[in-house]
C-alpha cells in the first residue's frame, strides 16, 4: 500500500506514503456503497495514497464501466503509483473513445511509451496533441511539455562514452520505505532523510503517523553503513525535516521542514543552523523575504558572481514559471539577513516543476530534476552553470544517470567521482517501482584536471587571503558564468578542479593590488592532470599609465572612434574589474601655443574621456579629470639645437591615468 507520486505532489508528499485508510480497506470493497466509494477515492487521492485510491476506482469502474471519469481517475491513480502499463492502456482507450473529454489522455499515454523506450509511437501521438490541445487554461504548459518530450525522443544528445558504476544503497540506509536528501558532510560521511514505518503496521485515524527523520552514514572499506539518527536537529511547533544543505563553509545548514502534512493545510518552510563552537545551533526560521505562505523546499547552497553566498529552494508561489519553481536570496553575511527572494529564470525554471537542487562546492554547477525539460522520462536529472538568474542552457545528464522513472536529489562528494541520487527504479532486491532510494554512483574514469599554484605580487611576494573566481565561458556567445570563490591560503597557494571541454577565466583579486585575469581552455584534454599556474597581481599606486592612440584633431577635444576603442579595451576594462578604484585621467599637451589655451584644451580632453566613461556606466564618483597642459613633457619639445622635435612633441601629447584613491562598495550595490 505505498506508493509515490513525484509529478502531482511534488515530491515532499512522497514521503508520506502511509495509509489514511486501512480501516476500510481491510473489509471488502463490495461492502461499500458507491457513495462512499467515491469519498474515499478523493480522500485517499487527496492524501497521496495512490495504489489506495487506485483500488477504490478500479471497484467504481468494475460497478461503472461506462464511467469514462472513473476510468481516467483509475488511470492517474496507477500512473502515479507507478503501475505504468496498465494505467497507459486506461490511457490509450479514452484516447480513442473519448479524446474531446479526456484530451490529457493521449499525452499521458504518450509520456509513458517515452518511459517504456517506444519514441517513435510517442512522437506520433505528441504531435497530434500539440495540434489539436487549444483553448484550454493549461495549453501552454501542456503543449510546451510535448514538445520537450518530442525533442527529448528525437534528439541524441543522452548518450555518453564513460560508464558510471551505479547500485542501490545498502539494505540498512534502503529501508521497506523511503530515503532522500543525501549531504555529504565530508567525502566519507553523508546526512540522509529516511522514513520508518512497518509497512505490516495499520494506522488509524486516531494514531500518530510516522515522519520522516535524518539519519547519518558513513563510507567504510568502500561500503556505506548506516550510522544511526541525526540528533543535533531539534526543529519546533510540530516541524519535521525532509532535506538540507550545507553552505560551502560548512557552517551554516539549511534545513527544508514541513508540519500538517497529512491535511490539506500542510505547510513547508526554510530553516537555518549555525556551527557555534563545535556545536549546531537550534533551527532558525528564515523570514519572510524567504518563506512565503506557498510552499519553500529543498534548499541548496552557492555564490553569486560578487563571491557572496546565495541560498537556492524551491517553491511554488504564484510569481513562478509554472508549477515548482528555483528561486534564490542572496545573504549579506555583515548584515546577517537575506535579500527578497527572486525566481531563476527561465533558463533553469519551465512550464513544469523543477526540484532538488543541489549546487557542487567545487565546481560551482547546478544540478536540478525537471519534469519539463527534455528528458528521458519522469523526473531527470540536469546540470547548469551560473548564479541567480544568470544561468547557462541546462544538459540533461544522459542515460547513466536517468532512467524511465524519477531521479531526484543528485548530488556529488568533495572530489566529484561520486556521489548519490534517488530514484523509484527497479533492482534485484525491489521488483516494483515503489518508495525513493538511494543510489550510489562513481566515474572510475573521472578525469580531474586540477590547476595549482601561488598568487604573488610583480616582485614574488606571496599574498595570502586573496580572492579567485572562476567563470565557465559560453565559447558560442562568450558571456562569463561565476563557477566559484575561493581565497588562497596565507602563503598565496591556492588549488581548484576544471572539468575537460570548456572554456574559463580565473580571476584573482586582493585589496591594494589591480585585479588580474587568466583564460583557461580544456578543450581536448581527455586525461586528468595536475598543472602548475601562478598568477601575478600589480600593486595599486601612483604608477602612470599612459592611454595609446588617444588622438584627436587639431585644436579639438573631441574623441575620434579610434580613440573610444582605445578607451574600451584598456582604461574602461581596467574600471570594470577594479570596481573600488577612483582614477585621475589626466590629459597634456606640446609647447606649441600659449601656456594658458594648453592647460584649458588638455582639461577640456582629459574630460572628453570621463564624460564618455560615464557614458559607459562608470560612476562619476570613480573618475577625476585633469589638464596638465605643457607643464609636464616626458621628452623634450625642441633638441639641442633648438630645433623643433617632431618625436618629442608626439610624446608630451597624451592622455594617462593613475589611481588616486578607492571607494567602499555596499554589499547589495549591484542588486
Amino acid at each position: 500500500m505505498y506508493a509515490t507520486s513525484i509529478k502531482h505532489i511534488k515530491w515532499l508528499a512522497a514521503f508520506l506514503l502511509i495509509l489514511i485508510s486501512e480501516q476500510f480497506i481491510a473489509q471488502e470493497l463490495k461492502d461499500y456503497s458507491t457513495g462512499n466509494l467515491k469519498y474515499l477515492a478523493a480522500e485517499s487521492e487527496m492524501q497521496g495514497d495512490y495504489l489506495t485510491a487506485a483500488d477504490f476506482y478500479e471497484e467504481l469502474s468494475r460497478r461503472k464501466p461506462k464511467n469514462s471519469d472513473f476510468q481516467y481517475r483509475l488511470a492517474r491513480n496507477l500512473h502515479k503509483s507507478s503501475q505504468f502499463t496498465k494505467s497507459r492502456e486506461i490511457y490509450s482507450k479514452l484516447a480513442s473513445e473519448n479524446q474531446k473529454d479526456y484530451p490529457l489522455a493521449s499525452f499521458y499515454e504518450a509520456r509513458i511509451l517515452i518511459m517504456e523506450g517506444k519514441c517513435e509511437k510517442a512522437v506520433e501521438i505528441l504531435q497530434k496533441f500539440r495540434k489539436s490541445y487549444r483553448g484550454e487554461k493549461d495549453e501552454r504548459k501542456y503543449r510546451r511539455m510535448a514538445k520537450f518530450s518530442i525533442e527529448a525522443c528525437t534528439e541524441s544528445e543522452f548518450t555518453e562514452e564513460k560508464k558510471l558504476i551505479v547500485k542501490p544503497a545498502a539494505k540498512e540506509i534502503n529501508g521497506a520505505n523511503m530515503e532522500a536528501s543525501p549531504i555529504f558532510e565530508n567525502e566519507n560521511r553523508m546526512i540522509y532523510s529516511s522514513l520508518l514505518a512497518d509497512p505490516n503496521k495499520q494506522y488509524d485515524s486516531e494514531e500518530a503517523l510516522p515522519t520522516p527523520q535524518f539519519f547519518v552514514a558513513s563510507k567504510k572499506n568502500g561500503e556505506w553503513k548506516k550510522e544511526g539518527s541525526f540528533d543535533q536537529l531539534q526543529l519546533p511547533d510540530g516541524y519535521y525535516a525532509v532535506s538540507g544543505a550545507f553552505n560551502q563553509q560548512k557552517n551554516r545548514i539549511y534545513i527544508s521542514a514541513c508540519k500538517d502534512i497529512y491535511s490539506q493545510e500542510k505547510q513547508c518552510d526554510l530553516f537555518r543552523m549555525s556551527l557555534q563552537n563545535g556545536k549546531w545551533s537550534a533551527p532558525e526560521k528564515l523570514d519572510g523575504l524567504v518563506n512565503s505562505r506557498s510552499q519553500e523546499r529543498h534548499p541548496a547552497v552557492g555564490i553569486d558572481e560578487k563571491g557572496r553566498e546565495t541560498l537556492y529552494f524551491v517553491s511554488n508561489r504564484e510569481e513562478g514559471k509554472g508549477g515548482f519553481d528555483i528561486w534564490y536570496s542572496t545573504y549579506y553575511e555583515k548584515k546577517d539577513s537575506y535579500k527578497e527572494a527572486k525566481n531563476c529564470g527561465s533558463k533553469v525554471n519551465s512550464v513544469g516543476d523543477e526540484i532538488t537542487p543541489f549546487i557542487d562546492a567545487e565546481t560551482g554547477v547546478l544540478y536540478f530534476s525537471s519534469e519539463a525539460h527534455p528528458g528521458i522520462g519522469g523526473f531527470d536529472v540536469f546540470r547548469s552553470s551560473g548564479s541567480r538568474s544568470k544561468w547557462m542552457e541546462p544538459e540533461n545528464l544522459g542515460s547513466q544517470i536517468n532512467g524511465p522513472m524519477d531521479e531526484l536529489f543528485y548530488t556529488l562528494d568533495p572530489t566529484g567521482q561520486s556521489g548519490f541520487f534517488v530514484s523509484n527504479r527497479t533492482y534485484a532486491s525491489k521488483k516494483q517501482p515503489c518508495c525513493d532510494d538511494l543510489f550510489y554512483f562513481t566515474d572510475p574514469d573521472l578525469i580531474a584536471l586540477t590547476y595549482n599554484g601561488q598568487l604573488a605580487d610583480e616582485n614574488g611576494n606571496a599574498l595570502g587571503n586573496a580572492s579567485l573566481m572562476i567563470y565557465e565561458v559560453d565559447d558560442s556567445t562568450g558571456e562569463e558564468f561565476v563557477r566559484k570563490r575561493m581565497t588562497t591560503d596565507k602563503d598565496g597557494n591556492f588549488n581548484f578542479r576544471l572539468e575537460p571541454d570548456r572554456l574559463y577565466n580565473i580571476k584573482a583579486e586582493k585589496e591594494g593590488y589591480f585585479t588580474n585575469s587568466k583564460e583557461i581552455s580544456t578543450l581536448g584534454k581527455m586525461s586528468s592532470r595536475n598543472v602548475k599556474l601562478d598568477l601575478r597581481l600589480e600593486k595599486l599606486s601612483d604608477k602612470v599609465f599612459v592611454l595609446e592612440n588617444i588622438y584627436y584633431d587639431f585644436n579639438e577635444s573631441a574623441l575620434s572612434e579610434k580613440a573610444k576603442n582605445t578607451i574600451d579595451t584598456s582604461i574602461f576594462e581596467i574600471l570594470v574589474e577594479n570596481p573600488t578604484i577612483v582614477v585621475e585621467i589626466g590629459s597634456h599637451t606640446d609647447s606649441k601655443g600659449r601656456s594658458a589655451y594648453n592647460a584649458s584644451l588638455s582639461q577640456r580632453r582629459a574630460e572628453s574621456v570621463v564624460k564618455y566613461l560615464i557614458q559607459r556606466g562608470i560612476r562619476k564618483d570613480r573618475l577625476s579629470a585633469k589638464g596638465y597642459g605643457e607643464t609636464q613633457p616626458v621628452a623634450p619639445n625642441k633638441n639641442e639645437d633648438g630645433s623643433d622635435n617632431p618625436e618629442g612633441r608626439a610624446k608630451n601629447r597624451r592622455t594617462e591615468f593613475k589611481v588616486v584613491g578607492q571607494i567602499k562598495l555596499k554589499e547589495d550595490e549591484d542588486d
